[in-house]
């Protein structure tokens, strides 16, 4: 069966189930720093702001560091290889 633009209907389906388990996967592995901040600061022996750097600070700046090439990317190229990229990284 196809849908309008002439994509079957389980090609979209299969997509948005293969973007929805990513942002799963991208969501819990950001909040499992944030449950074992305890027995990871007792382990490196690191105080509550380096903690809340690590969290914080580092979190953002790798985003923004990767932002403008990836945007860059998106820009110039395909937007599906971007995606892959990202999944596979």
């Amino acid at each position: 069966m196809r849908a309008k633009g002439g994509i079957s209907t389980w090609r979209r389906e299969f997509t948005l189930a293969v973007l929805l388990f990513t942002y799963m996967l991208s969501f819990v592995d950001r909040q499992i720093l944030s449950l074992m901040v305890d027995s990871i600061g007792r382990d490196l022996k690191i105080d509550d702001v380096q903690i809340g750097l690590l969290q914080g600070a580092a979190f953002a700046l790798l985003y923004s560091i990767f932002g403008v090439p990836c945007g860059a990317f998106a820009d110039r190229y395909s937007r599906k290889f971007l995606i892959i990229g990202g999944i596979v990284f």
